[in-house]
């Protein structure tokens, strides 16, 4: 099939084109000027200073380590005072500027600073015009401890995702660990996990259908025996061995021989209810309800997780180690989840 083109008609085309988008491109900046105006207006030392203060506490630092010191006005800067900071000893100086930078990206304000080595303080400088709005010196202290807490996340759902989703999930550089239902597939999962330095958790509950593995009330002591065997051999590198609560297994003979041949074998068994099940979290709380929880737990939390939240909640994660709090693999705090 042949095409004729009218080459006048498309010239033509192509510059009504180019001036309407030009006519577009100046409505889109007039409109967008006020915007830019507002978003960079001049801003007063007690915003700068507020600002500073209230990215200190989201950062978990004590209100007690700031204090004000009066200095002398000069006719060029508008402060009459400074902020002498305690920073503790986990938190590097260099990360706090860091982090200053992109909270104040938005603002007219430059922002520099300077060390002193020898007296461990860090001076920072905010200027507006070439006028000195705040200026806040770091002390470091080693009395300055954040309260913190350890957190860990095991992927709950990882037997419905297909590869191209796990080998994605296991190149995340997270720290985290799969929970796996015993099985030929799990098999080849947890190889790529060990492979990818992830860890896995064994899971008992009602989809163990491999005849291998499989766990039948109606099957002989002998022959449950065999398969408690062959799961605990063939998922030697399991961190923690996890019962559902909830599953019909429970409510079977097949669960009381399972804790004796655990129990003979000196290992424990996690109930799965002792970790908090974020699935029935909406997305959009997720991030929320993971910080209320790290803050107001006095102790180690596992959280079980599905994959895709998992993904969707990385970036907020960077927040709370900021914080300093500290994700971890699991097998660091599941003792403390052993009765």
């Amino acid at each position: 099939m042949n095409f004729n083109f009218d080459r006048n008609k498309i010239f033509r085309y192509l510059i009504i084109a180019c001036i309407a988008l030009s006519i577009v491109y100046l409505i889109l900046d007039l409109v967008r000027k006020p915007a830019i105006e507002t978003d960079h207006k001049q801003i007063t030392p007690a915003f700068a200073e507020a600002e500073l203060k209230n990215l200190l506490r989201n950062l978990n630092f004590d209100e007690k380590w700031i204090k004000t010191r009066k200095i002398k006005k000069t006719k060029r800067d508008s402060i009459n005072h400074l902020l002498n900071i305690s920073i503790p000893t986990d938190f590097p100086f260099p990360v706090l500027l860091n982090v200053l930078n992109k909270k104040f990206i938005s603002y007219p304000v430059e922002i520099s600073s300077y060390e002193n080595m020898i007296n461990r303080k860090s001076t920072l400088l905010f200027k507006q015009n070439g006028s000195l709005i705040l200026k806040a010196v770091f002390i470091n202290d080693t009395s300055a401890q954040r309260k913190t807490n350890q957190f860990c996340f095991l992927i709950s759902d990882v037997d419905k995702l297909n590869i191209k989703e796990i080998d994605y999930l296991l190149g995340l550089p997270e720290k985290f660990a799969l929970l796996l239902v015993p099985s030929k597939a799990s098999s080849v999962i947890k190889e790529k996990a060990l492979k990818k330095n992830k860890q896995y958790f064994t899971l008992f509950n009602d989809d163990i259908d491999e005849i291998k593995y499989k766990l039948d009330e109606d099957y002989k002591d002998d022959r449950l025996i065999g398969s408690i065997r062959n799961i605990i051999s063939d998922f030697s590198e399991t961190k923690a061995y996890c019962i559902d609560m909830n599953s019909d297994l429970v409510q079977t003979p097949v669960f009381n021989l399972l804790q004796r041949e655990f129990k003979k074998r000196k290992l424990p068994i996690i109930k799965l209810n002792q970790f908090i099940n974020l699935s029935d979290t909406e997305e959009n709380m997720l991030s929320e309800r993971i910080k209320t929880l790290i803050k107001n737990s006095g102790k180690p939390l596992v959280f079980k997780i599905e994959a895709e939240q998992f993904v969707t909640i990385i970036n907020s994660l960077e927040l709370e180690i900021l914080r300093g709090n500290k994700l971890v693999f699991p097998d660091k705090v599941i003792h403390q989840l052993v009765k």
